[in-house]
């Protein structure tokens, strides 16, 4: 509850202050009066505090049904895309071209959610990055794609963040679970041989004495059919000089990392899974079988 304990301390204590430089005949008016006063205050920071506790419920809610609505849409159009994606690769449907480019829509989604994450965490734009890695089962095995910012300089090329044996990508690729989440880049990643510092990582440590924290995110896009993935994918949310759980003792770690794999990375995998239907699409003209 937002309470005023400063002027609800004032108010008490008038009575008292007063008492000391009235007459003995005026003191009973006067004590009267004030308490009157201090009602009618209390009353006022009373309906005060729970008209802001009443608002910002109400505003946790409404926001709280826009993000569950954001992911619905996002989930009933990816729906939709997937099943004309399966029909066009399968041959019982009809490829049709696009009005827009699907490079660009992922490059805008990709910045979204860097915007999405620099307000979670409060944390500078140069400070925080995400891209993606793709690979569509028509492409050889070594072919990827990066869209998005990454800071990979630690590897010589896109190629090496995927296959490289110390590489974070290659551990989310290669491990059983889809999420991942290293809250300190050195302590839980270089030191257990599955993160490799780059110069930003490097830079940014000298100015801010900290390392930062990197997500990883796998998923694909396959028909039940098929034993190989149509469209593979690894996502990555990486920050420097700033860890996303930068509370002592890990004390939201659990919280953080929920909100992060339930509430905020659903709705952009599905958004990301859509454009790369959409861009799969358009590179083979429809006509790309897996290889």
């Amino acid at each position: 509850m937002k309470d005023k304990p400063f002027l609800k301390t004032i108010v008490t204590t008038i009575p008292f202050a007063v008492s000391l430089f009235l007459p003995d005949n005026t003191y009973f008016i006067w004590r009267i009066l004030l308490l009157v006063i201090f009602l009618g205050l209390d009353y006022y920071i009373n309906v005060s505090s729970n008209s802001t506790i009443i608002m910002e419920r109400s505003q946790n809610k409404l926001a709280s049904q826009m993000l569950h609505a954001a992911k619905e849409i996002a989930e009933y159009r990816e729906n939709n895309i997937k099943e004309s994606f399966a029909k066009v690769i399968n041959g019982v449907g009809v490829y049709e071209k696009l009005n827009y480019n699907p490079e660009k829509k992922l490059d805008f989604i990709l910045e979204q959610m860097r915007t999405t994450f620099k307000n979670y965490i409060v944390i500078e734009d140069e400070n925080i990055s995400t891209a993606i890695f793709y690979h569509f089962g028509f492409q050889e095995e070594r072919k990827w794609t990066r869209l998005g910012q990454n800071y990979f300089s630690a590897f010589e090329d896109d190629e090496s963040v995927i296959f490289d044996s110390n590489s974070f990508g290659n551990h989310v690729l290669k491990n059983k679970k889809r999420f991942h989440f290293l809250n300190d880049k050195l302590q839980e990643g270089v030191k257990e041989g599955i993160y490799k510092l780059n110069d930003k990582d490097v830079e940014t440590e000298k100015e801010c004495h900290k390392y930062g924290s990197i997500i990883g995110l796998r998923f694909s896009v396959k028909d039940e059919s098929k034993k190989k993935e149509d469209i593979l994918v690894l996502l990555t949310i990486s920050t420097y000089g700033k860890q996303i759980d930068n509370m002592p003792f890990k004390a939201f770690r659990k919280r953080i990392e929920r909100e992060i794999r339930k509430d905020i990375l659903p709705m952009f995998q599905k958004e990301i899974e859509s454009e790369l239907m959409q861009l799969y699409l358009q590179e083979t003209g429809g006509n790309a079988k897996i290889i």
